[in-house]
This record gives structure tokens, sequence and C-alpha cells, in this order.
């Protein structure tokens, strides 16, 4: 009777929805895709045709979304990659002549760290195509990438660059954000171009670090913004670090333990 009471606690602990509000924001992962039409000198107005399409969010470890339609076609993917399970984000925004699409992937995760004071430093490439027709501005394509390094117990969701650094983290107790920013765009009409950056912050024994990145593109009035390539990062040395892991892979693991504890019982 033990035993099935201990299984049944367990089942519902693996029920749980991802977004429970119990869970701290150590880790989250979402897309977003919009387009709009008409886009003559603007996009919008009176009888415009929009689409939205999300997926991920918080407590999520992996996001991906594709919308085409007489708009365009947008593309966009969170994902943790690599030994150290850093963001690598991926976005694509083709536009139709009459149209804007704009794509935007946000990934962060947290890293405990245990070790002698140091500066951990994060190298960051970020690859893209930007293309306009000729004739159009510049300004109709956009490819732009942020990657932030924060420290402390939790970091709040967020997929907006300006409010999570400059509102969030600043009057939230207890998270603090170090090193300089990688805030950089590929330029117009250029081919494939790789811009290099890196993010160093200093950790103490006992720290949580965070690494937070975003990557957004939008064309518009038949423009490409194509990162699908991605944005990446890495670290230049890891030791002492260890990614925290999702909360479902988290409940797996405890799960595993009282199970093991119930076949010793």
């Amino acid at each position: 009777m033990l035993r099935t009471i201990h299984l049944a606690a367990i089942a519902t602990l693996l029920a749980l929805p991802l977004s429970s509000t119990a869970r701290a924001a150590t880790i989250g992962a979402e897309v977003g895709i919009s387009s709009i039409a008409p886009c003559p000198s603007f996009c919008g107005g009176s009888g415009a045709t929009s689409e939205f399409t999300f997926d991920g969010g918080e407590g999520v470890g992996f996001a991906n979304a594709t919308q085409s339609n007489a708009q365009g076609t947008g593309q966009a993917r969170a994902e943790f990659v690599g030994p150290d399970l850093l963001p690598r984000l991926r976005s694509l925004s083709d536009s139709q002549p009459n149209a804007q699409v704009s794509a935007s992937a946000t990934g962060y995760r947290a890293y405990d760290y245990a070790g002698p004071t140091t500066t951990i430093t994060l190298d960051v490439a970020l690859i893209g195509n930007a293309e306009v027709p000729v004739g159009n501005s510049v300004l109709d394509a956009s490819i732009r990438a942020i990657v932030a390094m924060a420290v402390g117990a939790d970091l709040p969701h967020s997929t907006h660059a300006p409010t999570l650094l400059s509102e969030i983290i600043p009057f939230t107790p207890g998270i603090d954000q170090c090193g300089v920013t990688f805030d950089e765009s590929i330029p117009v009409n250029a081919g494939i171009q790789v811009v290099n950056g890196s993010v160093s912050c200093e950790v103490e024994n006992g720290d949580r670090l965070f690494v937070w990145s975003n990557l957004t593109t939008r064309g518009t009035r038949g423009a490409l913004a194509s990162s699908f390539d991605s944005l990446e990062a890495t670290f230049v040395d890891s030791t002492g670090l260890t990614a925290v892991p999702e909360p479902r892979v988290a409940l797996l693991i405890v799960s595993a333990g009282l199970l093991a504890a119930l076949r010793r019982r």
C-alpha cells in the first residue's frame, strides 16, 4: 500500500505543467513570429491583415515555430546545445513586396559556479544575411543579436531586451547585470556576414550565473533577413560551471531517486 501511494505521488509530479509558478525561472526558450500587410509607406492601419505564432516560454528548454502565408515566411528556433548547454538561436524573415515579417528567438539558462573568484568569458558569433530589393531602404531588413550575463538567485522571464536590461534587472533585488552586453547587427546587402564579440562576468563561489540571448530578424517590402545559420555562444573556460537542468529533467532526477529508495525498501 505504501509503495502504491508513493508511485501515485510521483505520477502526479510528472504530470505537473511546465509553466508551474512554483518553479524558478532558471531556463527559458521562446520564439515568436508576426506578419502584417499592407506595407506601402508604413505597415498596418485600417483593414490590415496580421498573423502571430508563438512557442515555448518559461521553464521550457526548446522552442520552434514556422509561419508561411501571403505576407511571407518566418522561422525561429531556440535550443540549448553543446557540452555547456548554451542557447543557440535561429531566425529568418522573408517578406513579400507589400508586407512585413518579423521573427524573434530568446533563450536563457542558469549555471551554478563552484570555485575561486574568477571572470567567466563568453565568445559570441552572429551569422546572417540581410538583403533588400533595389530601390528599397536599408532599414527594410534587420538582424540584431543581444547577449547578456547576470548573477542572482533567479531571473524573471522576459523576451524583450530593453525591458529586461533597463527595467527588470536594475529594479529586481538579488539580480545584477555584469559585463558589457553583446549588441550587434548584420550589415545590409553585404552577403553572409559573421560578427564576433564577447561578454565577461566576474563570479564568486556559490554564484548563479545567467546567460540571456535574443535574436531578432525583420524583413519589409520584399526584404530578406536570415540568421538561420544561428547566433552561437561558447564559454572560453567553463571550469566550475554546472548547467542547471530544466524543470522536467529535475523532476525525473528526483523521481528516479524516489524509485531507487522504494526498491531498497
